[in-house]
C-alpha cells in the first residue's frame, strides 16, 4: 500500500499515506516497508526529515540483507 500511495497508482498520490502504510509494514518486519520508511525519513516525504530515523530503518532492512539499504548506510 505504501508504494501505491507513493506512486499514486489508482489513488491520489500521498506521501503521508505512503509513510503510514510503510510504517505498518516496517513494524511488522517487512523489509520493503523498512527500506521505504528509511527513504521517507531521508527525504522528508510524509514524515519529518531525520537522518537518524532513516539510518534506523535502513539498519533493520540491511540486517535482513536488503542490498539497497546496505548501500544507503554506506553513504
Amino acid at each position: 500500500m505504501g508504494v501505491i500511495f507513493s506512486n499514486g497508482q489508482g489513488v491520489a498520490q500521498s506521501d503521508a499515506k505512503a509513510a503510514k502504510w510503510s510504517r505498518k509494514a516496517a513494524e511488522n518486519g517487512y523489509v520493503s516497508g523498512q527500506y521505504s520508511l528509511g527513504v521517507a525519513y531521508q527525504n522528508g516525504h510524509g514524515v519529518a526529515q531525520s537522518n537518524a530515523e532513516a539510518a534506523r530503518w535502513y539498519r533493520k532492512a540491511a540486517d535482513q540483507e536488503y542490498l539497497e539499504a546496505q548501500g544507503n548506510l554506506m553513504k
